[in-house]
């Protein structure tokens, strides 16, 4: 057991405050409190209870995918003792939110050691940026950059076996012949072109996964182009749309859509 860990079981949030600022406290550190119980500080505070200590943990890096001597996350915790205020929290992270499908990405448990892979995790930040892109929200780009930064940022945590992007596309027309950043400095490169970073993003969901979601994205995108008479980009879009409608089977009805504002197009 360590301080900070004693210190989380006996519910003083400020000491666990004042380890954690020095840093050198381990906020991931498993250790036994009974036979047969091994705890690591944030499922310890999600048994307990303790919101203000399971936020301060996340927010300094605890992991979410650590598990118990029962192979339980912290949300399996925070749910099997009823502690609902870190329920309601942990579900409000746009992480878990992914991880339990809401944004359509499977993740299936691995083997007794790890729940998701850091491929898996990678994938999720990515798709948690794509899906940002599709809202209305006035700082979707800029939220959108900070999840592809942070799953970047964890293809190169180790610099020695970086986990490089596999099975791009290559340089598209349709997706004006950009490719994907393939490392941090590229992709704050990009940064303030909002173009640049849908593409971006297309590109990366195409790759990730066609989904009902990622074929209205291009529609979308498509109806913005032809808005601003940039007809031949949005043509490109519907036809690509269209085509991927056909070949994957998702939302026939929307074939008609797509081929009604090409025609549409064509005659302006």
């Amino acid at each position: 057991q360590t301080a900070l860990w004693l210190a989380v079981q006996n519910k003083h949030f400020n000491v666990v405050q004042i380890l954690i600022s020095l840093g050198k406290a381990n906020v991931n550190h498993m250790a036994h409190e009974s036979k047969g119980k091994s705890w690591t500080p944030l499922g310890l505070a999600c048994r307990d209870g303790q919101l203000a200590i399971v936020k301060y943990l996340i927010e300094s890096g605890a992991s979410l995918y650590n598990v118990d001597q029962n192979n339980s996350t912290s949300l399996m915790i925070a749910c099997k003792y009823a502690n609902y205020d870190v329920v309601k929290y942990l579900l409000s992270l746009d992480i878990i939110k992914l991880l339990l499908e809401e944004y359509h990405a499977t993740i299936v448990k691995n083997n007794i050691e790890s729940w998701y892979t850091t491929s898996q995790i990678i994938d999720e930040l990515e798709l948690i940026g794509c899906y940002h892109l599709s809202s209305n929200g006035v700082d979707r780009y800029s939220k959108s950059y900070e999840y592809f930064l942070r799953a970047m940022k964890l293809r190169y945590k180790d610099l020695n076996n970086p986990i490089l992007k596999t099975n791009f596309l290559p340089p598209m027309e349709v997706y004006d012949y950009y490719i994907e950043c393939q490392t941090i400095e590229e992709l704050e490169l990009i940064k303030d072109d909002s173009d640049r970073i849908m593409m971006h993003s297309l590109m990366m969901w195409k790759r990730l996964s066609i989904t009902f979601d990622f074929l209205n994205q291009l529609n979308t995108q498509a109806l913005y182009y032809a808005n601003n008479k940039e007809y031949q980009r949005a043509i490109q879009l519907y036809t690509h749309a269209l085509y991927l409608r056909i070949k994957t089977q998702i939302d026939l009805h929307g074939y008609l859509g797509d081929l009604k504002n090409c025609t549409k197009i064509n005659w302006q």
